[in-house]
C-alpha cells in the first residue's frame, strides 16, 4: 500500500491540488515572525532556569555573541549558536526568543505539515496552512493504468496529446481513514519547469468520463 496525500488551495477551486508522497512530509514550525536563537548541545530542561537567570540580571539578549557570553558566565558547555530558521524542523531543540527574552523547547511549539521540492530551478517549500485542505490517500502499490500513448505530433508518450504531460491512476483503498469502493486517485504531471504533480479524486464514473475525453478506450 501506497501513502499520498493531495493539498489544495480553498482559494483556488479550479486547480487541482499538490500530489505529494507522504513520506516526503515533515512536520516545521513557523517561525516567519519572530527572531529566535537555537543554543546547540545544552539540554531543553535548562530552559525555564536560564529564563529566570536573565529576569533576575534585567539584561537583554540580542545577538549571538551576548548570548554566547551569557551561556558561558553560566558554566555551560555548548557547541554552537545561531539564529534559527524561518521554518525550522519540528523536534526537541534549545531556542531563545529576542522579542520575549525567554528560553524554550521548539518541540513544544505548534506544528505545520511542510514539504520540499525542486522545481527544475530552485528548491520550494510549501505548508500545509490554513488555506489548504488536506486529503489522505491510501492506494494499490501500482497504477492500475498508465494514460500514456505514443503521439507522433508531441513526438513521444503523452496522454490526451498534450506534449511533456503525463497521467496515471491509482486504485484507492482508504479515503481519510475510510476505506472505499470503486474510488480512484489520477495522478497529472508535466515536465515542464516550475510545474509540480497534481491529483484529483475520481469515482468510477468520473474516472469513465474522463477516459472517454482523453479518447482512451478500455475493454
Amino acid at each position: 500500500m501506497k501513502n499520498f496525500q493531495i493539498w489544495e488551495n480553498t482559494y483556488n477551486e479550479n486547480a487541482k491540488g499538490m500530489f505529494i508522497p507522504a513520506n516526503d512530509i515533515y512536520k516545521a514550525v513557523d517561525m516567519y515572525n519572530v527572531s529566535c536563537m537555537v543554543i546547540n548541545g545544552v539540554s531543553v530542561d535548562l530552559a525555564d532556569t536560564l529564563t529566570e537567570v536573565i529576569k533576575k540580571l534585567d539584561v537583554k539578549i540580542n545577538d549571538i555573541t551576548e548570548m554566547e557570553e551569557f551561556i558561558t558566565e553560566q558554566e555551560i558547555e555548548f557547541s554552537s549558536i545561531e539564529w534559527l530558521s524561518d521554518l525550522p524542523v519540528h523536534q526537541e531543540l534549545l531556542y531563545f526568543d529576542t522579542q520575549n527574552q525567554q528560553f524554550d523547547d521548539l518541540l513544544l511549539c505548534d506544528y505545520v505539515s511542510a514539504y520540499d521540492w525542486w522545481n527544475g530551478s530552485n528548491h520550494k517549500t510549501d505548508t500545509a496552512h490554513d488555506s489548504i485542505t488536506v486529503t489522505i490517500i491510501d492506494t494499490e502499490d501500482n497504477p492500475i493504468m498508465d494514460l500514456d500513448k505514443w503521439d507522433h505530433k508531441c513526438n513521444g508518450f503523452c496522454t490526451g496529446r498534450q506534449q511533456f504531460y503525463h497521467e496515471v491512476v491509482y486504485k484507492v483503498i482508504n479515503l481519510d481513514g475510510e476505506k472505499v469502493e470503486d474510488t480512484y486517485l489520477l495522478r497529472c504531471s508535466s515536465q515542464w519547469q516550475d510545474s509540480h504533480p497534481q491529483g484529483v479524486i475520481l469515482s468510477k464514473d468520473e474516472l469513465d468520463k474522463h477516459l472517454e475525453e482523453i479518447g482512451y478506450n478500455v475493454d
